[in-house]
């Protein structure tokens, strides 16, 4: 009697392939639903965009225009896109009110976004090694970090994937794919004007594989996105768009000027010090700024500068929008206010940075008949950057208890809380309609509801007394991050003090609230 033979058929290595894809993939979607419940903060950060960016949505919602309602005299605003707050001004006619919470809910919703696509270009460009490298990208403290803050960051990281993933669709199948990319790399403009480095990538890549009626397309639809805002700018006889702050020496103090040639090729110096040694490093390696050694820091930052480097190199070849975003992002970022250089310039550009550093062990693995070199450096990023996980989660997790039960100051530091302290003073004892002075006016909006303004940054005390003369109260501060009100404000106040009699005094650090007697 003979036996049926049990031996099956080989497996297919595409359907072997697309399983440990798909494992992939949902290890790091459980990656980063952990990551970012161990790091969600549902308060407020400190930067004030994210305030600014609720403000506006709320003058949107409420058919007062785009304009600065938590200035007073609520003047139009000048600096941002529209499309942020538009965004956030839809969720605010839905839930009936602005939500900090509710805008970070929104934001993190378009991290999983910004997950998916990267897993899509990631795919295209790494096929069966694309599992790792989108682990080493999900496992980035400061990439969870971006995925809870009300701030364009992540939604516009999201956009720019999506566009890179058609654009690199288009190159490799066929060219209607063309048609999302160019609306997608539009509406990232449309996030944030650092958008104009993916419009000018994504065109790059469309100037040489000249494809000239898309390119047409992209320059008319972003022409569109950016004219009407210099021309109201223009109109208004101010400047305060992006493109006069890119322009000055120093942002924030006009009496410096406008760069020159020199002053941009000396900026752009620094700023590539200051990502290449320090920033970049401590991004990819958070456990860097743990140990706080600059040498070290320094060694490994220009190490993995030259592998991203070589990564870069050993692409440009193909021609590809990919390569045209790295190249006119990473320009734009060296041309950036050296004020502003730090790592929130660099979330964007996170992925590409992980891209070009495994093409570039990739590389070397190949001279050094080292195959898994790539692989090898992925897990290691994965590893060290679990662990910077966890020491970042020892704080982040009692910080939300604390406010869960109770103390909703709870991982501020000891002057943000005096700060806020002072506010809630102002909010329970100071009547609508009056107007606070303050540093960080959006905040005073945020948190009493009333309209403020901040001094001008100069040593003209006239202008700083006009502008104490607009308030009925003053916040004197005492940040440690910063010192413009201590060598702006103070001089002003110096002068009469009677004028500006105390109302109320915290406890150390002091925080002062003073009203401004008109009378006098």
């Amino acid at each position: 009697m003979s036996r049926k033979s049990t031996v099956s058929a080989p497996p297919n290595p595409a359907e072997l392939t697309g399983a440990v894809s798909r494992r992939y993939l949902i290890v790091a979607l459980v990656a980063w639903l952990l990551c970012s419940a161990l790091f969600f903060d549902p308060k407020p950060d400190t930067g004030g965009d994210n305030a600014v960016y609720l403000a506006l949505a709320e003058a949107i919602a409420t058919g007062r225009g785009f304009r600065d309602i938590h200035i007073v005299g609520s003047p139009d605003h000048l600096q941002y896109p529209v499309g942020f707050p538009v965004v956030l001004a839809l969720l605010r006619l839905v839930l009936g009110s602005t939500s900090v919470l509710a805008a970070k809910l929104l934001v993190w919703l378009s991290s999983l976004g910004a997950v998916w696509f990267g897993w899509l270009v990631l795919k295209r460009l790494f096929r069966r090694r694309a599992g790792p490298v989108l682990l080493a990208l999900v496992s980035l403290p400061l990439l969870v970090r971006a995925g809870h803050q009300v701030l364009t960051e992540m939604p516009f990281l999201c956009a720019s994937l999506a566009a890179l993933h058609f654009a690199l669709r288009a190159e490799d199948e066929h060219p209607r794919w063309y048609l999302p990319a160019v609306l997608l790399a539009v509406g990232a403009l449309l996030l944030r004007t650092a958008g104009i480095g993916l419009v000018a990538g994504l065109g790059l890549g469309l100037l040489v594989r000249r494809r000239w009626s898309w390119l047409a397309l992209l320059a008319v639809l972003a022409a569109a996105v950016i004219v009407p805002g210099q021309v109201r700018a223009a109109a208004a006889g101010q400047n305060g768009t992006y493109l006069d702050l890119f322009l000055a020496r120093h942002p924030y103090i006009a009496e410096y000027g406008r760069m020159g040639p020199l002053d941009l090729a000396a900026r752009a110096w620094d700023n590539f010090t200051v990502y290449a040694f320090t920033v970049a490093p401590e991004a990819l390696v958070p456990l860097l700024e743990d140990l706080r050694r600059p040498v070290v820091t320094t060694v490994i930052g220009g190490l993995l500068a030259v592998l991203m480097l070589l990564g870069l190199w050993t692409r440009l070849r193909r021609r590809t929008a990919l390569e045209g975003y790295a190249l006119a992002g990473g320009l734009l970022l060296l041309a950036w206010p050296q004020l502003w250089a730090g790592d929130r310039f660099l979330v964007p550009l996170l992925p590409l940075l992980v891209i070009y550093l495994f093409f570039g062990l990739d590389w070397l693995g190949g001279r050094l008949k080292w195959r898994r070199l790539a692989l090898a450096g992925t897990a290691g990023l994965v590893v060290l950057n679990a662990g910077a996980v966890a020491v970042r989660a020892a704080r982040t997790v009692p910080d939300n208890l604390c406010w869960l039960r109770g103390d909703e100051y709870a991982g501020y530091s000891q002057d943000w809380r005096r700060y806020f302290e002072v506010l809630d003073w102002v909010r329970e004892n100071v009547a609508p309609d009056k107007v606070v002075l303050a540093r960080k006016p959006e905040f005073v909006w945020l948190w009493t509801g009333r309209q403020s303004l901040c001094y001008p940054f100069t040593d003209e005390r006239a202008r700083v007394r006009a502008a104490a003369d607009r308030a009925d109260f003053i916040l004197f501060d005492n940040f440690q991050w910063t010192r413009t009100t201590r060598d702006f404000l103070n001089p002003v106040l110096q002068e009469d003090p009677p004028r500006y009699p105390v109302v109320l005094e915290t406890e150390p650090p002091q925080f002062y609230l003073l009203r401004v007697e008109h009378g006098q």
